[in-house]
């Protein structure tokens, strides 16, 4: 494990296919003492996977306003779709950054639309950009599918890490698991900030959940202060983030 006082611990998920209790052992040190983590994970996707899905993400944020609203969230009972600069706030102060969502999706004229219990609401169908950007589909499903095989690893490390077997929490994530997707654009703030003409710095993040996640809104945000996103604590039960060349996302 690498580390110092100014960076996050790395680990080399190869380090798995070698030697599974060694790469176990570096994970719960890194959890117990640190709690976050930069992943190697070109063992399992190519880095090359991840270099299209951020230009993918970078050509999107790029469209004009009026053709990124048509998968405006509003749409979406699941809230999956696209949410402009300035209408997410956390603890009441704006997060500077405009955002697409998606996730597992659930063909409802099969499965049905529930409103019990909860998290059933967030079975649904994506938005996606076929008529503008039939390339980010594909390109983002590749990544998805990648970065949730390196998920299954990271989750079977951490029940061994735990002192159970690899596969304990296999049954809540082997039927169809739900995962959701967040494509993320953060502009560097300005006094005469809009949702266009600005620098951007890219993410991806993608959670896995056994079926359970959250979306919270509050009224009435206040801009007392710039933030990407204020600090907040994930619901599911694991988030995976990939960045940019740009930099900037910070873990406390």
């Amino acid at each position: 494990v690498q580390m110092s006082e100014k960076t996050l611990p790395l680990l080399d998920i190869g380090l798995w296919f070698e030697n599974p209790r060694g790469f176990v052992e570096q994970l719960r040190h890194v959890c117990h003492t640190i709690g976050f983590f930069l992943l190697k994970y070109d063992k399992v996707m190519s880095t090359k996977v991840a270099e299209r899905a951020l230009k993918e993400t970078k050509i999107f944020f790029d469209y004009p306003l009026e053709k990124k609203l048509s998968l405006s969230y509003e749409n979406s009972p699941e809230f999956r779709g696209y949410m402009k600069l300035g209408v997410e706030n956390t603890a009441g102060v704006v997060d500077i950054r405009e955002q697409v969502e998606f996730a597992t999706e659930t063909d409802s004229s099969v499965a049905g639309w529930k409103l019990w219990p909860p998290y059933e609401r967030l079975r649904g169908r994506n938005q996606w950009p076929d008529d503008f950007q039939p390339s980010l589909r594909p390109t983002i499903m590749e990544y998805v599918n990648g970065t949730l095989e390196i998920a299954n690893i990271i989750r079977r490390a951490l029940c061994m890490a735990l002192g159970l077997s690899a596969d304990a929490l296999d049954h809540m994530f082997d039927n169809d698991p739900h995962w959701a997707m967040k494509l993320v654009s953060y502009p560097v703030p300005n006094e005469n900030m809009s949702s266009s003409g600005a620098n951007h710095s890219h993410s991806s993040e993608i959670e896995q959940s056994g079926l359970r996640s959250a979306s919270e809104l509050q009224s009435e945000p206040q801009t007392s202060s710039w933030q990407g996103v204020g600090a907040h604590t994930d619901t599911n039960f694991l988030t995976l983030v990939l960045q940019d060349s740009v930099g900037g996302l910070q873990v406390f």
